[in-house]
């Protein structure tokens, strides 16, 4: 909605902040209101002669118009509505009768609106004012153009309602001036949708605002509003979101047909089965049973005692976020592409204009007498099967999965080996479905002028057919450096799957390793992957799959709506139509079919896909009996299909997708029982041509194709198989355009990401020209023309982390990396010059984070950290602290304190700063005069490493070597020996490190992994006086993220007078000063409340990150900032920028919400004297709130929402509790929780970047 469009800048206009504005209680407004009501009957008589439709145009203006037809399109998807109105208006002009020209026209000028008040929001009142008001009436006018020559359009009313809503001050139906013509527009596209099938304008209808149905006293608007919702829910059952307000308002109205809405909230509440308990805080099949037994009993006070938490409960984005796209489309979503299909007959296009392209030709390679008498084969696939960085040949015969490698000597291929298959496989591909750097597993020889960065784990497979799957393993004999490939055993109940079609490597959990869904003769299933072992678990029972007869004979893994989840479309099925499986987050999924417009994917035996046109949204071509189809879609929130296009009558076996002349536009290669064809794409978007003498090279019926650089050359060479041999050729002239090849590896974040990144998105800018692949192989290749860079290269990696390399050089092989995705909000500090990075806050407070599946960490929602005065010095008599959300999360501050600490010059100071519960880590000032060094510390190896630990430099000690995942190495310690002391009473030892965690999704994939154990926290152990190590403090807690020192109370800890103690863990962390104190009495000090005299919460960026050289963690520096969107959007509102020290003064759950980029820049006042004379001031900066990461498997992680709040027992929090219910809290949200993340501003930024 634009209401909520301009919440989303910033910038709306709230009932509580229209006296800012005189535009909106000006006669102005009022003319707006009846120009809105009027408009349409004086449109009629100022409206232009109609030219003749059936005249026929120029070529030239022709011409014209599709060139102004594909700059406003372009320009719409890339959010540039001033040029795309002008394009559009003068399409009306040239084309009054075609629908696009005023269709379009309406909705460029509707979102300008959001655009001007944006870019005027600093501007003078009056200047403001005139600016929006004139946007208001240029929107008025199209609208009234649109439905005067759409008058039988039920959206063209919808849209002219989502103007009248933007110009309510409140949306109340029944006294506000606009919503009330709002109302009428709505009731209007109500009667001209008789199918009763547009959920959106039913939606629009009956929630104007939250309670509307409840609140609304005009007996006939509540009584249309509930027609409308019926009608709604009663075309699209399984959706959440009108299931919720259908449950609701029938609770109200005690309607027993509320018993036949849960047994459709029981199917569409199938998938989160899964996330009952700790997840959900509930049993929602439980809860709906007692639903349907109180309603039988017409017991109402228990239907709506349980209707309300039931309905809150599955009101979140995590369940729902896709329900409530369908139900609330962006005006975008609505664009009309193309002209009528009359317009074309009456003018033909003229043949496009051919763009000079690259003489290539295939030629065949020589030396490939083994694979030309390879006969009967199914498929074939190139793979660098022993990584030696040249491609080999692996090939599916009837009964046998050949592998052919190529010598590189002489370049002669020779068969390497041989495994025995069941009969009747049809299918097979590469993956590596095993962890990657785990222990164990097996990896590549190390060979000279190869870079530590390449892939070391060797690629097995996964065959499929009538006999069910095979997983295939690749082990290396390091003895005898051959490979062999091993069956890996199943459970019986994976074993049983038979008349497999097609198999899909997804990472459904995001959890690091690859899953599987199979298409197979009892339908569709889904397979977890659990531990080194390969044990696949069926998940299949918690999502909503199609029908269990349907069998997909293709599967491709994409994010498909651009919302961070791998998806997965489905087609070539004989009953059903395709569609994709929505992935909904922790293993589960919801079907959703294409609808009609996708009639050409439906007969299609195999989909490939694609990005044709540039526009950032995924384009399919379908292959099959009726031919070759390419569909194109559009995204601004949902998936819309754009045009379909025939490109072959032919009938296919298959079809791929490459860029055979490295020019940037993807190529189409299909094959048939006549040969092969290969049709080049245009950068300019022209028609697909087909390449000459391609079919005079393989005369026989082609079973399978594959392509890939064989010769190094930096262009893509192909594959060919018949029914009688192999055939490969080289590309001759394909590299004389440039190039960019991607390997994914994850060898950083070990355990977060498959080795190969599987699903991995990349992105490439290059000349103007966008470009977007899923990694589903080793390597990746782009074609980037004749230019010597490629603008920006951007990968998205299916843990979240985006990464960004601009400039890129052409025609390299580039192993791309992975960074640190979530920690918590950080703290900066003016030092007198700069601002310094301090720390990361709020690590004791996470929400919804997972320590295994459905098992949540505890939350301590406030912390003591302590600042050293050197970092914290006076600028403009105040003391300055930038407290920044720098990562995929959302923060949640409640308070903010700053107290001075004044104490004596020889004393030093310390909070304890460590994750535990408040029993170790109440707060408490540590006073220190005296610290003391161990006397002895070495390592599990027995290391002395006291020079490392005694003083704090950034030099840090680490006592292990390698990790089994990110946050989880071998169980190592650190020993202490603190010497002989005389029978001390109190010992405190004091720990200054940092913590590299396992962040939510290697919790589960580790959990999922019989092999590996959880991450021990720190121990400490000490000898009995038998000289035998034993365990006394079982938990001493653990710095939070980056360094900090933490306090441990040894009092009780020893057994006898010998004090060696060991700091016992599998946790990564490293440890930078160790000390301790002995009888220290307490030092007196002064503490000073300082007064926050400023926040102000505004969009800042992202500071430099600054690896450290050593064990240490890395630094930022604040001083080098960009501003490009780093994370993708998160779900949710988020509080509107500007001031919010009241937010942050007490802790009353109104909370300062901010995410990524955000900042909130704080000034408290200086005491007024400075520390007596022999004294020292730091300070200790007291937060309360919470963290919530956006990590897929953080629960409810995807949005800011439900905000959470002081009092819950756990988050998410239980049926029974709630946010609080006062006019105080009301007008909090209300005023404040205002914001949405940007979706384009992430999702096109790629393809709006301008190289400077």
């Amino acid at each position: 909605m634009l209401r909520e469009l301009a919440a989303s800048k910033g910038t709306m206009l709230t009932p509580q902040q229209s006296s800012t504005s005189s535009f909106y209680t000006s006669r102005r407004f009022i003319f707006a209101i009846a120009f809105l009501a009027g408009g349409i009957l004086a449109y009629q008589f100022i409206r232009p002669p109609t030219p003749d439709p059936s005249a026929r145009l120029s070529a030239e203006s022709i011409r014209e118009l599709i060139n102004l037809r594909n700059v406003g399109i372009a320009h719409l998807e890339n959010d540039d509505f001033a040029p795309a109105e002008q394009a559009f208006r003068k399409i009306a002009d040239l084309a009054p009768d075609e629908k696009m020209g005023w269709w379009n026209l309406a909705i460029c000028t509707l979102k300008q609106i959001a655009q001007v008040r944006d870019k005027v929001k600093n501007e003078p009142p009056e200047a403001r004012d005139a600016a929006v008001s004139k946007a208001v009436d240029t929107a008025n006018l199209a609208l009234q153009q649109l439905i005067t020559h759409e008058p039988q359009s039920p959206t063209a009313y919808f849209l002219a309602a989502q103007l009248a809503l933007e110009l309510s001050t409140t949306p109340d139906f029944e006294h506000d001036p606009a919503a009330s013509k709002a109302y009428e527009h709505l009731c209007k596209a109500i009667s001209l949708d008789p199918d009763k099938q547009n959920i959106a304008i039913r939606y629009a209808l009956f929630n104007p605002y939250e309670n509307a149905l409840r609140s609304v006293q005009d007996a006939a608007i509540l009584s249309q509003m509930r027609r409308a919702l019926r009608e709604a829910f009663e075309a699209q059952p399984d959706n959440l979101i009108l299931l919720r307000y259908q449950l609701l308002d029938q609770s109200h109205t005690k309607d027993p047909d509320i018993a036949t809405t849960v047994q459709h909230a029981k199917t569409a509440c199938g998938p989160l089965k899964r996330a009952q308990g700790k997840r959900l805080a509930f049993d929602p099949m439980k809860m709906l049973d007692a639903i349907a037994t109180a309603a039988q009993e017409n017991d109402w006070q228990t239907v709506n005692s349980l209707t309300f938490p039931f309905t809150n409960r599955i009101n979140k984005a995590e369940f729902n976020g896709a329900d409530l796209k369908r139900c609330t489309p962006d005006a975008l979503e609505l664009v009309v592409f193309d002209f009528s299909d009359s317009f074309y007959r009456n003018n033909p296009p003229p043949p496009p204009e051919q763009v000079p392209s690259l003489d290539i030709r295939f030629q065949p390679q020589t030396a490939q007498e083994p694979l030309q008498k390879v006969a009967n084969g199914r498929q074939l696939r190139l793979v660098d099967f022993d990584l030696d960085d040249r491609m080999d040949v692996a090939v599916l015969r009837p009964e046998a999965l050949d592998i052919f490698v190529q010598n590189p000597t002489d370049n002669s291929w020779g068969l390497l080996g041989s495994t025995a298959m069941p009969a009747g496989m049809r299918g097979f591909f590469e993956a590596d479905l095993f962890l990657a750097d785990k222990a164990g597993s097996p990896t590549a020889p190390e060979r000279p002028g190869i870079p530590d960065s390449r892939h070391s784990h060797y690629m097995g497979f996964v065959v499929y057919g009538d006999n069910g799957i095979s997983i295939l393993r690749n082990n290396l004999d390091r003895n005898v450096e051959s490979q062999i490939l091993l069956e890996v055993d199943q459970s019986a109940d994976f074993r049983a799957l038979r008349k497999v079609q097609a198999v899909a490597a997804i990472d459904i959990e995001h959890d690091g390793d690859l899953d599987l869904i199979v298409s197979a003769q009892d339908g569709i299933s889904i397979w977890s992957n659990h531990g080194e072992t390969i044990a696949f678990e069926n998940l299949t029972e918690f999502s909503r799959l199609p029908e269990q007869s349907s069998a997909f004979s293709s599967m491709i893994v994409v994010d498909w709506d651009r919302d961070m989840d791998l998806d997965l479309v489905l087609g070539g099925s004989a009953t059903q139509a395709s569609g994709y499986l929505e992935n909904i987050l922790h293993g589960r999924f919801v079907w959703q079919p294409f609808d009609a417009d996708f009639a050409a994917t439906h007969s299609g035996q195999q989909l490939s896909l694609l990005e044709s046109d540039g526009n950032a949204s995924w384009d399919l071509v379908a292959s099959g009996p009726d031919g070759v189809q390419l569909l194109t879609t559009s995204t601004v929130r949902n998936v819309r299909h754009k045009a379909s296009v025939s490109l072959s009558p032919k009938a296919c076996n298959g079809n791929l997708v490459w860029d055979c002349d490295n020019d940037g536009s993807a190529d189409l290669l299909f094959w048939t029982r006549d040969g092969l064809e290969i049709l080049r794409g245009q950068a300019n978007g022209a028609a697909y041509r087909p390449l000459e003498g391609v079919p005079e090279l393989v005369t026989q019926p082609v079973l399978s194709c594959d392509t890939a650089d064989l010769d190094n050359d930096g262009d893509l060479d192909l594959a060919v198989l018949t029914d009688e041999s192999i055939m490969l050729f080289q590309n001759d002239g394909g590299n004389k355009n440039n190039w960019l090849a991607i390997n994914m590896r994850g060898i950083i974040d070990i355990g977060r990401m498959n080795h190969y990144g599987y699903g991995t998105l990349l992105e490439v800018k290059s000349n103007g020209r966008y470009q977007a692949q899923i990694v589903a192989r080793r390597t990746t290749h782009f074609g980037i023309g004749k230019q010597a860079t490629a603008d920006v290269l951007r990968v998205l990696s299916t843990t979240g982390v985006p990464q960004n390399r601009v400039g890129v050089k052409a025609n390299q092989l580039i192993h791309e990396k992975m960074v640190q995705k979530t920690s918590c909000p950080y703290a900066y500090t003016w030092n007198g010059s700069e601002f310094v990075f301090l720390t990361d806050l709020l690590w004791a407070a996470p929400l919804g984070l997972q320590t295994a599946e459905g098992t949540l960490a505890p939350s301590r929602p406030w912390e003591y950290l302590l600042i050293e005065g050197e970092n914290l010095q006076l600028r403009d008599g105040s003391y300055w602290i930038q407290i920044t959300e720098e990562l995929w999360e959302t923060a949640y501050l409640d308070e903010v304190r700053l107290i001075a600490i004044d104490h004596p010059q020889n004393t030093e100071v310390y909070t304890n700063e460590k994750v535990g519960p408040p029993t170790i880590a109440k707060p408490h000032i540590h006073t220190v005069r005296q610290r003391r060094l161990p006397k002895i510390a070495t390592d599990s190896r027995g290391r002395d490493v006291k020079d490392i630990i005694e003083k704090r430099d950034g030099q840090f000690f680490q006592g292990f070597n390698g990790r089994f995942r990110k946050g989880l190495v071998s169980e190592h310690y650190l020993e202490l020996n603190l010497g002989k002391l005389e029978s001390p009473e109190q010992i405190t030892l004091f720990l200054t490190g940092w913590i590299n965690p396992t962040d939510i999704s290697s919790n589960v994939g580790i959990a999922q992994d019989p092999e590996l154990n959880a991450p021990r926290p720190p121990a400490i152990h000490v000898v009995d006086e038998h000289g035998m190590w034993c365990e006394t403090i079982p938990f001493m807690g653990f710095p939070g993220g980056k360094t900090k020192t933490i306090a441990i109370d040894l009092s009780n800890a020893f057994l006898c007078d010998d004090y060696r103690l060991r700091i016992v863990t599998s946790q990564e962390i490293c440890w930078d000063e160790v000390f301790f104190s002995v009888d220290e009495k307490p030092v007196p000090i002064h503490q000073i409340p300082l007064e926050l005299q400023t926040a102000n919460l505004h969009f800042r960026g992202f500071s430099q990150r600054i690896p450290d050289p050593g064990n240490g963690p890395e630094d930022y520096d604040y001083q080098n900032v960009s501003r490009a969107p780093k994370w993708a959007p998160l779900n949710g509102r988020f509080t509107r920028y500007g001031d919010v020290r009241e937010l942050l003064q007490t802790t009353d759950n109104r909370l300062a919400v901010i995410g990524s980029g955000d900042e909130i820049t704080l000034e408290f006042a200086g005491p007024e004297n400075p520390p007596p004379d022999g004294w020292t001031r730091d300070f200790v900066l007291y937060n309360a709130g919470w963290d919530k990461d956006g990590d897929l498997n953080t629960i409810l992680g995807q949005s800011s929402e439900p905000l959470p709040f002081q009092e819950m027992s756990s988050y998410p929090y239980p049926p029974h509790e709630g946010l609080p219910d006062d006019q105080t809290y009301r007008d909090y949200l209300e005023r404040y929780q205002i914001r949405r993340q940007d979706l384009s501003e992430f999702w096109k930024w790629v393809q709006r970047y301008r190289a400077e």
